[in-house]
């Protein structure tokens, strides 16, 4: 099991233009990350880069990330998709791999590449305009050229059926061209919609947990920076993270199946209950993370419990088919904004706070601070 965490920040065009710079030093960086993070560490970012050189898989950023994940084992689905990879997977299977399941390094490729299919088609448009203008240009110009014809006196008829000749041509080409013109914008129109709608698409789908349908850890981060970019610190605000002790041995016990079973079921209870103004997102493989709004110490203490008790009276359910009888736990941490001055801050505070609940299982629920 592994331990580090790769960044969780935002994503975007510009995190995607950076990851890619940042792809021939990688080895470096993870080498600072190790000595940063102590012997875990180091022997977890020795691991990843081991099975990077072994699978021949390019030290990219978003690989990184992909290679944590599937050895974290924190997303059995995962795991068994990387698994079978094989060797030499290819760069494209790694990134269709990556949006599938929703990692965070991978959700800018999508726009990037209808970036680019949205630059050749306006270079195209660009140039379509060109040849149409030109058309006009010399449609014009041959409109001046016969209109001083008919009126030189001594035209005769041969001189003037020639120049109508020439104007009658001309006239085709741009008639041909304005209606080619017609037609190629009202299809990039077309087009650019197209793709418009693919992009709020994929961004959609890049803030939905695919398995609950709750929101993700992209739309968790971005409802907290939100929350500060209000200006200020907010008040009267918390954050709660839940994680469901020991969790894998439902997969490995049970199946996948029930675990799914479970993390859906545990969604619904959630999207229940929270109210209107209050959050809640699926930030892990059995992770959960919730924003209480107007609420104080007492209040969200009393929320946690609440929620606590809900969660333990309904683990069994992933498990009934079996006639198992085993109750998992559920370990909670609280971190309030009066005590983070950044919405990256809070997030810690919340993460410290459940890693000393998890580690002591008679006191469940911890608050940073």
């Amino acid at each position: 099991m592994l331990t580090s965490r790769p960044h969780s920040g935002g994503c975007g065009p510009h995190d995607n233009k950076t990851a890619e710079r940042a792809g021939p030093i990688m080895n470096n960086a993870l080498v600072a990350i190790a000595k940063d993070g102590g012997e875990s560490v180091s022997a977890d970012a020795r691991r990843i880069l081991q099975v990077m050189a072994r699978r021949g898989i390019t030290a990219l950023p978003r690989n990184y990330e992909l290679v944590y994940e599937a050895l974290s084992g924190r997303n059995p689905e995962l795991s068994a998709d990387f698994s079978a990879l094989g060797e030499q997977p290819r760069q494209s299977e790694l990134d269709e791999m990556g949006f599938y399941h929703r990692l965070i390094g991978y959700c800018g490729i999508a726009a990037v590449k209808a970036q680019a299919e949205s630059g050749v088609l306006l270079r195209n448009l660009k140039e379509q305009v060109a040849t149409g203008l030109s058309h006009k240009r010399s449609f014009m110009r041959a409109l001046e050229l016969t209109g001083h014809s008919l009126r030189e006196d001594t035209t005769d008829l041969t001189e003037t059926l020639a120049s109508l000749d020439y104007l009658m041509a001309a006239m085709t080409e741009f008639v041909t061209a304005e209606t080619a013109l017609g037609k190629t914008l009202g299809d990039g129109a077309a087009a650019l919609d197209r793709i418009g709608s693919g992009i709020g698409a994929v961004e959609k789908t890049m803030v939905v947990d695919k398995l609950t349908q709750l929101p993700n850890r992209i739309a968790f981060r971005a409802r907290l920076e939100t929350l500060y970019a209000e200006g200020g610190v907010p008040e009267r605000t918390a954050v709660v993270l839940a994680d469901i002790d020991h969790f894998g041995l439902v997969n490995s016990r049970y199946g996948q199946q029930a675990g799914n079973r479970l993390l859906k079921r545990l969604a619904a209870i959630f999207r229940k209950s929270v109210k209107k103004n209050d959050f809640v997102a699926r930030i892990g493989g059995d992770d959960f993370a919730f924003l209480f709004r107007d609420v104080d110490q007492n209040d969200v203490l009393a929320i946690s419990e609440r929620l606590r008790g809900t969660i333990e009276e309904n683990l069994v359910f992933a498990t009934s088919d079996t006639g198992a009888d085993d109750a998992l736990a559920v370990s909670i941490g609280v971190a309030l904004s009066s005590s983070a001055g950044s919405a990256a801050q809070l997030q810690v505070n919340a993460e410290t706070a459940l890693a000393a609940a998890k580690k002591n299982a008679r006191h469940p629920i911890r608050i940073a601070g």
